[in-house]
Formats: structure tokens, sequence, C-alpha cells
């Protein structure tokens, strides 16, 4: 039996102060990628850090995650291809968990689960959510529904969004990774996803995506995170008053 190749696509934009904790986690897999391909847009030490670490490194100077990892799908070489942020941390096994699901000829799309430091309450595997900082999928899968270069954060909800219209989602609970992405929540990350909701809301014509936006802009309260609900206020606001304005 053939060994399945394996393609680690990484993105980022200034994650210096999380790369070298990112690559010794790396380092530790138990099941090593064939390949590692970063597609940078940093103006900070990223790509320097990172450049030992990985087999392709490609600077782009448009940032924006979905577009991103567009780039670097379109680099990789692997059957089943994985995606992950630096600003985590890979339990040892990571690797070989998600790829031990693809054995299952009938798997085309994996979740892995997603460990905040900051809140308790982890998303369910199940269901339409993707999530980018543990995601894997075979690589048809990406060919059929390529990244749309448009969104940034939104890649996440617009990629459940098709995807799960053909393929399960199947969740790895034993896929783990620690995510530090809420410690960087403030204005300039609010203001990326409320551009990606409008963007959303014109790409489908559909108003589930305004619902889903407020759904969203609240859901910090069930956290008792009310800082952060007055920074998702302030994205979606800023981002439909320049949409009117336009």
């Amino acid at each position: 039996m053939l060994k399945t190749k394996v393609s680690l696509v990484l993105v980022s934009k200034n994650e210096e102060k999380y790369a070298r904790t990112f690559f010794k986690s790396l380092e530790k897999q138990t099941r090593k990628p064939d390949e590692v391909i970063l597609v940078d847009c940093s103006t900070d030490r990223t790509p320097e850090i990172a450049e030992p670490y990985v087999d392709k490194l490609i600077v782009v100077k448009k940032c924006g995650a979905s577009y991103q990892r567009g780039i670097g799908v379109k680099h990789a070489k692997g059957d089943v291809i994985l995606f992950t942020d630096m600003d985590t941390i890979l339990y040892p096994d990571w690797i070989e968990q998600l790829v031990k699901m693809f054995e299952d000829p009938k798997v085309h799309v994996v979740r892995g689960q997603v460990l905040w430091p900051e809140i308790k309450k982890q998303i369910p595997l199940i269901g339409k959510r993707i999530n980018h900082c543990n995601m894997a999928y075979r690589r048809h899968v990406l060919e059929e529904f390529p990244f749309d270069p448009n969104l940034n954060r939104g890649d996440d909800f617009d990629m459940g969004y098709r995807v799960s219209r053909k393929y399960v989602i199947y969740g790895c609970p034993e896929a783990k990774v620690i995510h530090f992405s809420f410690q960087k929540h403030g204005w300039e990350n609010a203001k990326s996803y409320g551009n990606d909701w409008i963007a959303l809301t014109k790409k489908y014509k559909n108003p589930y995506w305004i619902l889903r936006a407020i759904y969203n802009v609240f859901y910090p309260i069930k956290e008792k995170k009310p800082k952060w609900v007055l920074y998702n206020l302030y994205g979606f606001l800023s981002a439909f008053i320049e949409e009117i304005i336009k």
C-alpha cells in the first residue's frame, strides 16, 4: 500500500511572536509532513524564523488568509493537504491522527479539535463548521472548491458552506491544536471579519450571512467577554458604512 503524501500549508502575517513555539511543536510530530509550504505577507521576522523549517517559502504582497491558502494549494503536491495557523501549538500526534482518518475512502474532509485557552466550551466537531487552524482535505476537494481570493478570515465560513453541500465534514477529536487567536482579538481583526460578512452577503445574495454576522458579533457575551462585543460591533458597522459610501 502506497504511503499517502501529505502537504502542510501555512499562511502568516506577522507571527514572529508565535513562530518558534509553533515550529517546535511541528518538529515533534510522530508523522512528519512530506512538505511544508508557507505563504507569507509579513513585515516582521516571521519568514526569517520560518525558513529553516519549510520546504517552500512564498512571499506575497497581498495579505488575506483565503488568498494565501489558495496560493499554497497551487504549490502543494500532496494527496492530502493539511492546514493550521502559526499561532497554534500542535499535539505531537496531530498529523498522524488526521492522516489516519483518510484510510477510510469515504472520508474527504476532516476537522480536528481546536482548544482555546481563553474559552472553556469548545465548538462541536460535527456539522458544517470549518476552521482552517485544524483542517485536512483530499486534494480533489480543494480543486472542486478553491479558496475565494476575495475573502480573508471569512474563508472558514465560506468553505464550510460550499464543501458541506457535497461532502461530510468528519470530526477527529484526537487531532488537537491549541489556538491563541483570541489573544489577538482587536480592532483590525474585527474589521477584517466585518468586511468578509459583507462580502459573503453580496456573494450569495442571502440575508443568512447578515444573521450569522449578528450572532457572531454578540457570541462573546456567552463567554463573558463584553470587550470583544465592542470590537465586533465596530468591525461590522464600519464595514457596513464603508460599503454604503462606496
